[in-house]
């Protein structure tokens, strides 16, 4: 049976940044790598230039930029799946005036009337080792749990999500990073 094309794809794509890395290590040489991909920048940078309209958004480790987004803009845009943000106030003990910022790692179903917040079931994503659950909140963009191997959690459920403190990211009202 022949491989899907896009499974060829995505290897190919590996193979050649695996090999532009090697490459760079083993000349030793500095190399300034220009991509829209964030596979691309995570996987092979040591140090990240996240751009938006010609304006440095954010510059550090591709650690710094997954773990400490300065903005809405970088936690949007780094990560698979990207932050989620949810309104200020949703959820109990935060400001109205801000968003706050989660990762979906941090994210954790728990039974009904025990979470911060309910949410309905919009899409899963099988994906083999696991699945993604794609949350619908009305105060939020970019929801989802992640469940290990298969969900069979249907569309139009609801379910109840919880997750640490410390696993909130605060930004103000202009979006930029508040801790």
């Amino acid at each position: 049976m022949d491989e899907p094309l896009s499974n060829l794809d995505a290897k190919l794509r590996h193979s050649v940044r695996k090999d532009i890395k090697k490459l760079q290590k083993d000349l030793g040489m500095t190399v300034v790598y220009v991509t829209h991909d964030q596979t691309e920048a995570m996987s092979m940078a040591d140090l990240i230039i996240l751009m938006k309209d010609g304006h440095i958004m954010q510059a550090g480790t591709p650690q710094e930029l997954y773990n400490a987004p300065q903005n809405t803009f970088a936690a949007e845009f780094v990560g698979a799946p990207p932050m989620a943000l949810v309104d200020g106030g949703v959820i109990a003990g935060t400001d109205h005036a801000h968003k706050v910022g989660l990762r979906s790692e941090h994210v954790k179903l728990v039974d009904a009337g025990q979470g911060r917040i309910s949410c309905t079931v919009s899409e899963s994503e099988y994906l083999g080792e696991e699945t993604h659950v794609l949350l619908d909140h009305p105060n939020a963009k970019g929801l989802v749990v992640k469940l290990h191997g298969f969900s069979s959690l249907k569309e139009g459920s609801t379910v109840d999500i919880n997750f640490e403190d410390s696993a909130l990211h605060f930004f103000d009202r202009d979006g930029n990073r508040m801790n």
